[in-house]
């Protein structure tokens, strides 16, 4: 059913019409089809309204789904892309790119716990260069992989600790280095998070360790110096001195078994 302006025998001008599926269309016609701007209700709910061309959801409107989502932005014949809003019904907001209906490209979304992410994206994934900012204060800014953090990136801690090198699988692998807020710094490799393989771990006290870790803990071969002079070079055992080594005091030195001084 038609109810509006005709023309030549067609819908033309404003009218609306009502199908026998349930679905409502009022807006703007020309010869025959809905073109300009309506608005277009579904049996099930879903309503559109924005712009028309040729009977097709084509322009800029605001789509309201039947879950209480809502969507703005650009559509091409009812494919969305380009840049638009999504809110979901939970509170969440995502502002930015569009291609085919799905997250792609650059933009920005708020989470309801208050985490916020800005940057690339790739089928509905953080992928690509971004920041993440938490709630908590923590921040990163680098590469991520289908929403993990992959590739190259700084992660700086609300406690004033920070990280910058290789990550892989939301931890640090490869190569880095963490800085600690009391000072304390390593530098060299991880493995899903710790401390694992050859590093350099300079503390605060003065003492440098270079060696290797296993698990964040000084075990294999290593050498640490104090800044007393003490240096000892052997190896480690859970971060303590175990087997073969050789320490040197300031005023001599032990090698083996044997001190001498």
């Amino acid at each position: 059913n038609y109810e509006g302006y005709w023309e030549n025998d067609k819908e033309h001008g404003n009218g609306a019409a009502l199908w026998h599926n349930g679905d409502i269309y009022n807006g703007d016609w020309i010869n025959g089809t809905y073109t300009g701007n309506g608005t277009l209700l579904w049996g099930n709910g879903k309503a559109y309204t924005g712009e028309f061309l040729d009977g097709e959801i084509t322009g800029y409107g605001m789509f309201n789904f039947s879950n209480g989502d809502v969507a703005t932005g650009h559509w091409d014949k009812g494919d969305r892309r380009g840049n638009g809003t999504y809110i979901w019904t939970n509170g969440e907001v995502y502002e930015g790119e569009f291609v085919h209906e799905v997250i792609t490209g650059y933009g920005t979304i708020f989470w309801r716990n208050g985490d916020v992410y800005t940057g690339n994206w790739n089928n509905g994934e953080r992928t690509g260069n971004g920041t993440y900012i938490s709630k908590n204060g923590d921040v990163y800014k680098g590469e991520y992989v289908n929403g993990q953090r992959e590739g190259f990136g700084k992660y700086n801690y609300s406690n004033g600790n920070s990280y910058v090198g290789t990550w892989k699988n939301n931890a640090e692998n490869g190569n880095g280095t963490y800085i600690w807020e009391n000072g304390d710094v390593y530098t060299g490799n991880w493995n899903n998070g710790e401390r694992t393989g050859n590093g350099t771990y300079i503390s605060k006290n003065g003492c440098v360790y270079e060696g290797e870790f296993v698990n964040g803990v000084r075990t294999g071969y290593g050498s640490m110096e104090c800044q007393g002079g003490d240096i000892y070079t052997g190896q480690w055992n859970n971060g303590e001195q175990v087997g073969n080594g050789r320490y040197i005091w300031g005023n001599g030195e032990w090698n083996g078994d044997v001190y001498t001084g």
